[in-house]
């Protein structure tokens, strides 16, 4: 019960996504395709970023997980539709250095010998870096210097924080998460300022 309140709270301060109806359609469109085909990132890249994102937001027996939602077309579709060239361009060179880094500290170059345990190594060692290291890497890549090729280290960071990000996200935006585990509103009722989101929803995030 616990890890189900966990994830009804999930992004909860990781800011919103600016939506149009053509990116909520694709998004839902996409998570239900039957013979869905990447539309940008390759297939080892997927596999990579599934596998990924199912340690971030795994099933529980109450709340199904980032495998289930499909949530990784919904990244693979958005980068497809959303992003400029350049920021295609960064995209796939950041995920090709996080998975290079994988491959280099596990001493394993093929996605598919790679364990649950390396991802989960690879999740804590960006994710829950120490505050001197993400200024490390961060400063790296603001560095206009280093902009055209920073460390391995520093893009795998971003790459690993873009796809948590995106997770969440997608997670959000999900129609049967937000019908059925987020706090589903169809029909707008009364406006109440200025309260505590306790208050209002039980701590259980509105569904985008």
């Amino acid at each position: 019960m616990k890890r189900r309140k966990a994830l009804k709270k999930i992004g909860l301060s990781l800011g919103t996504i600016t939506l149009t109806p053509t990116v909520i359609g694709l998004l839902h469109s996409c998570q239900s395709e039957i013979d869905w085909n990447p539309k940008f990132f390759k297939s080892d890249q997927i596999e990579f970023m599934s596998k990924m994102l199912d340690i971030i937001i795994p099933k529980t027996s109450d709340v199904p997980g980032a495998y289930e939602l499909n949530l990784v077309r919904y990244i693979d579709t958005f980068a497809f539709i959303a992003l400029n060239e350049e920021a295609k361009d960064k995209s796939v060179r950041d995920l090709n250095a996080l998975i290079k880094n994988t491959q280099n500290v596990t001493l394993k170059f093929s996605i598919s010998k790679l364990t649950t345990a390396d991802y989960e190594n690879q999740l804590k060692k960006f994710l829950m870096a120490e505050d001197y290291k993400t200024k490390e890497w961060n400063n790296l890549l603001d560095n206009k210097s280093n902009s055209t090729n920073p460390s391995e280290e520093a893009m795998a960071y971003k790459a690993t924080i873009s796809l948590r990000d995106l997770g969440v996200r997608a997670f959000k935006l999900n129609e049967y998460i937000g019908e059925n585990i987020l706090d589903y509103r169809p029909i707008p009722g009364e406006q109440k300022g200025c309260i505590d989101i306790q208050e209002a929803t039980g701590g259980i995030a509105y569904s985008l």
